[in-house]
């Protein structure tokens, strides 16, 4: 069976009608033109009813030019979005579904070719691109970032790498909550500040 999961390039539907919420973008950079998605999403699924296979290849342009590609033939299952943040059904259903294409493919690929912080905050990126809404963004990327997928630093042959840094113990639920009460505060407002937050962000 395939599946043509046809995504506009700038902004999706289904976006959540939550009053504080409103539409996000990403800049280009100087000089630069706007980050956007090359392709058209189109995929089958596989026989285990999760995975799903990429029929054509699929990319994303940041406002620095890097071209994350979702290679034709890659498997992706919304593995690297937290169940939690399946906010519109699972992670292909909602207006961030381009973001997770790109972002699941770089979580499982192998050997790896780009840092997980570098991943992670391309997935902010590319959410914004999308247009998700700031807020929504934010939290995403800081349940992502501080409690998805992380792995060694890529290092040229023969150099030992280096594990990555620990991630929160805070069970996903209760960190969200916290996350999501910061951001809605407008006491974080940007990824920097996201990445600042300690290991344990403290209740209220």
């Amino acid at each position: 069976m395939t599946v043509r999961l046809q995504f506009g390039v700038v902004a999706l539907g289904a976006i959540l009608s939550t009053s504080c919420f409103t539409k996000g973008s990403v800049a280009a950079a100087p000089d630069g033109p706007p980050a956007h998605y090359v392709g058209v999403v189109t995929t089958e699924w596989l026989r285990d009813g999760r995975t799903m296979k990429l029929l054509n290849a699929f990319a994303y342009v940041d406002r620095d030019g890097t071209r994350w590609v979702a290679p034709k033939g890659s498997s992706i299952d919304g593995a690297s979005i937290p169940k939690a943040l399946w906010w519109s059904g699972g992670p292909y259903e909602g207006d961030y579904r381009e973001a997770s294409v790109v972002h699941d493919v770089y979580c499982a690929e192998a050997p790896k070719t780009a840092t997980w912080r570098a991943v992670h905050r391309m997935f902010y990126e590319a959410m914004m691109t999308s247009g998700v809404a700031k807020t929504r963004a934010l939290i995403m990327y800081g349940a992502v970032y501080r409690h998805g997928p992380r792995w060694p630093d890529p290092t040229p042959p023969g150099v030992p790498a280096v594990p990555p840094a620990p991630k929160t113990g805070t069970p996903l639920e209760d960190d969200v909550k916290r996350i999501e009460s910061l951001v809605t505060m407008g006491e974080v407002d940007s990824p920097e500040e996201i990445e600042a937050l300690p290991l344990s962000i403290p209740p209220e």
